[in-house]
Parts: C-alpha cells; structure tokens; sequence
C-alpha cells in the first residue's frame, strides 16, 4: 500500500501543470487573460459563429513572436468559464509555411499539421486552407466540464 502512495505521490509530481500558452494558463478566467497580457488583450462578447469547437470567444488582442505579429484570438469554456483554446492569425497570411517550419522543431508532429508537447500540456495546429493561416493552441489535456 505504502508504494501505491508513492507512485502517485510521484506521478502528481510528474504531470504537466495546468498548461501554458505564453502568459496564460488553461482555465483562466477571461479577466486573468486580460489582466496578465499587460494591456495587449481586451475583453469582447464573441457571437456564435465566432465560437471555435463549441468554445466561446472572449477576448482578442495583438501578439508578436519570431519576427511576426498576430491577431489573438481567446475562447473559453461555456460551462467553467476557463481558458480553451487560443488562435493566432498572422498579419502576413503568407506565413503559415514558415510558421509550421517553425513549430515542428520546437514541439512533437502528432498529426498531419498537428504538433504537441505534453511537458507545457499544449498543442498546436496549423491551417492554412482557404486563403486562411493560423494557429489554433490548446491543452494537450483538457479540463473535462461534462464530467464524462
């Protein structure tokens, strides 16, 4: 029994923290997202056709890594109110070839245009289809609102 205790003493140690996606964590509230962007993020009321997989938009703000700005976009859970997901649109809508040269050598191919790491708990797909590019960031395990 005692080594039971152990290995899941061991094993909470060893899981991936809540997540991180630069100044955000999974679960956020949108007044945290807002608050920890330094005043790059606002709050917004996103419609329905703004909501990404069944995820609400809630705030939206400007992002700038490797040489490129982005529109940011911020989705949260309709039933715990938390951070969901996060997607970045690059002003250059060229940039998506480059973008995913970029990722693949940072995190884990897991799918066709799909890249994980399960040490920051956070995955990450490229779309560029359409005359659209952007990334769509999430946890690799999400907080389960339905209880299933």
């Amino acid at each position: 029994m005692r080594f039971f205790w152990v290995a899941v003493a061991v094993g909470a140690l060893s899981a991936p923290a809540s997540a991180d996606w630069q100044y955000t964590q999974w679960g956020m509230s949108a007044d945290d997202v807002v608050a920890a962007s330094d005043g790059s993020v606002v709050e917004v009321q996103g419609s329905t056709g703004e909501q990404v997989r069944g995820q609400d938009l809630r705030a939206n703000g400007n992002y700038s890594a490797a040489g490129m700005t982005f529109k940011a976009q911020f989705y949260f859970s309709p039933l715990s109110g938390g951070l969901s997901a996060i997607r970045l649109h690059p002003e250059n809508k060229n940039a998506c070839p480059d973008l995913e040269r970029e990722i693949s050598g940072i995190y884990s191919r897991i799918g066709r245009s799909e890249y994980a790491s399960t040490e920051r708990n956070l995955r990450v797909r490229v779309t560029n289809a359409f005359d659209k590019c952007f990334l769509l960031y999430a946890p690799v395990t999400p907080n389960n609102d339905t209880g299933l």
